[in-house]
């Protein structure tokens, strides 16, 4: 099975967003998600573009959902921002050569 498990603790780690912030981030957030696609083909661009909103959305569940406060906005951006770049790094870790470019 192929998969990928993008951590709430390294993304809001290195976004110095602290991991107890779930109430200011809007919710219960995960302490990681994982991503299938054995289900997918990754020689189609097709294949490439669902894993990459699936990466997405997994990130964004990690991070928080969005908020009007700026300050914490920024950060749970660039949590998003830095678990996504943790999967892409986990892809090519595994022998893949995806891009999940934004």
């Amino acid at each position: 099975m192929l998969t990928l498990v993008l951590s709430a603790a390294v993304a809001l780690h290195i976004s110095a967003v602290p991991v107890g912030s779930a109430a200011v981030l809007g919710g219960a957030v995960p302490a990681q998600v994982t991503v299938h696609y054995d289900d997918l083909n990754l020689d189609n661009p097709a294949g490439l573009n669902v894993l990459r909103l699936r990466i997405r959305a997994a990130a964004r569940r990690v991070c928080g959902e969005p908020t009007r406060l700026l300050a914490v906005e920024a950060r749970r951006r660039a949590c998003v921002a830095q678990a996504v770049e943790n999967a892409e790094t986990g892809l090519v870790v595994a022998g893949s050569t995806v891009q999940t470019d934004g």
